[in-house]
């Protein structure tokens, strides 16, 4: 698998410097497991951003299709994920999740009130989580599932704030209308449901495996970074992406390593 693992981490390393941070302190085996997950996730969503085509998002759902079939795909990011969801024997669900709300961008539509957003969270973010259980966890219970579930929608949230003018370009807008006519009002009231979806993930990482539990805090820590990046400058999303700078992610880190000494400290 060592061409495979190469080709997964120059994958996460362009897509998201953050969480190949987060997840490569997993054990090699694990992380690369995880990179598999995120690869195929960025390529659906790549798929719909790019092409806005229906028929090829039907393309890779048949690819997934294969997969669980037990078919073994030529395709290198494919074949990669093939063999991580085969060893760590990945549910099928979360993945059809993940189809469904792709394809709920392809027809979009505005969000009624903060329900309807959480359902479209759960599809393309909270899916994400249930995806990773069986590497992060041994556990699968209602418990854990609702704390993935959970971090899923926060790191939605904060992507929602994150990206407003390029969705906005894209003629999409994930703010829901029941949050009224003040788009600096309907920011804060997000970014307070974010905050207290960070707070519920991070309260129940003790279900999860002792050496997964600091990339995810390191993950949510980094997210939660940008969130609060944003409130501090005033909601400023309209003008652009806001991002940690290089230094501003070591001292995320340094924040997020104080915080998981402190709260496993006895395990």
């Amino acid at each position: 698998m060592k061409e495979e693992y190469q080709f997964l981490e120059d994958i996460i390393k362009e897509g998201s410097t953050s969480f190949y941070r987060a997840f490569r302190t997993l054990p090699r085996d694990r992380a690369m497991a995880v990179f598999a997950v995120y690869g195929i996730c960025r390529l659906l969503d790549d798929t719909v951003d790019r092409t806005g085509s229906r028929e090829e998002l039907e393309k890779e759902k048949e690819r997934f299709l294969q997969v669980e079939a037990g078919v073994l795909p030529m395709d290198p990011l494919w074949r990669a994920f093939s063999h991580f969801y085969k060893k760590y024997r990945l549910k099928p669900e979360p993945f059809l999740m993940m189809f469904q709300g792709q394809a709920y961008d392809l027809d979009f539509r505005p969000f009624s009130d903060l329900d309807a957003l959480d359902r479209y969270c759960d599809l393309v973010a909270g899916s994400v989580g249930l995806m990773l259980l069986p590497i992060l966890s041994d556990k699968a219970g209602p418990e854990i599932q609702e704390t993935a579930l959970a971090i899923g929608r926060a790191m939605q949230y904060t992507n929602i704030l994150r990206d407003v003018k390029e969705d906005q370009e894209r003629q999409r807008s994930y703010i829901p209308r029941s949050l009224g006519e003040d788009p600096r009002a309907a920011y804060e009231i997000m970014a307070e449901r974010s905050l207290a979806l960070y707070r519920q993930g991070l309260e129940g990482l003790g279900d999860f495996r002792r050496d997964s539990r600091y990339p995810l805090i390191l993950a949510i820590f980094y997210y939660r970074g940008i969130l609060e990046k944003i409130i501090a400058q005033g909601y400023p999303v309209q003008a652009g992406r806001i991002y940690l700078k290089p230094l501003e992610k070591i001292a995320v880190a340094l924040r997020a390593r104080a915080y998981a000494l402190w709260r496993y400290r006895h395990a």
